[in-house]
């Protein structure tokens, strides 16, 4: 969508996936939580160098190399933060890494090796931490996004049919009414779903 949408608009991803630093450029940086709700951060391409010591257009090979348990990037073995930082500051990208490190005295055996035996992985980790951005059929158009007067019953009603009494209170201008006595009717609801198996634990309950 930001691909899209050009340097027209200046564009902000609220996220806490940090793989989506990858997207930062000019025209686009990410918000995200640093610690807690109250301490933030807001990345442009100087906070991601800040924070990693190279550029946007380096956290993919950075993921390839160190790998992200949390999306299930094996990434090399044996290769850490640390590593992997320095890997990219002395050769950049993993093609590059690829291309030069044998001919490199100065790197470690032990790290010569791990990069010998993971070279298949971190190809496939590379694939898995890029992000696709060339989706055809993604119409989007900036003037679809401008907000407007909304229907207040017809949203109230959709907010009660999914449930979403909680919600009802965020729309503006809603008079709240009835959602406890819905919410409590709700609650009756769920529970007599769940005494639709009968058993001696429960049939006192149904008795009453």
């Amino acid at each position: 969508i930001t691909l899209q949408a050009g340097d027209k608009v200046k564009s902000t991803i609220v996220t806490g996936d940090m793989d989506i630093l990858q997207l930062v450029d000019d025209d686009t940086d990410v918000f995200t939580l640093r610690k807690g709700m109250n301490d933030t951060v807001t990345f442009d391409a100087e906070g991601v160098i800040e924070k990693y010591g190279f550029g946007p257009e380096r956290v993919v090979d950075y993921k390839s190399l160190r790998g992200d348990a949390s999306d299930n990037i094996p990434g090399i073995k044996g290769i850490g933060e640390k590593t992997a930082k320095e890997l990219i500051a002395k050769f950049g990208s993993l093609e590059d890494i690829y291309k030069k490190y044998k001919s490199d005295e100065t790197l470690k055996p032990g790290v010569v090796k791990k990069l010998d035996e993971g070279k298949a992985d971190a190809q496939m980790s590379k694939k898995l931490a890029t992000i696709v951005r060339d989706i055809k059929g993604l119409d989007f158009k900036l003037k679809d996004c401008v907000t407007h007067e909304f229907d207040m019953n017809e949203v109230t009603n959709l907010f009660k049919k999914f449930e979403f009494f909680s919600m009802l209170k965020r729309i503006p201008g809603y008079q709240q009414g009835n959602t406890s006595t819905e919410q409590q009717n709700n609650t009756k609801k769920i529970k007599a779903k769940k005494l639709t198996e009968i058993n001696e634990r429960n049939f006192s309950e149904l008795e009453s």
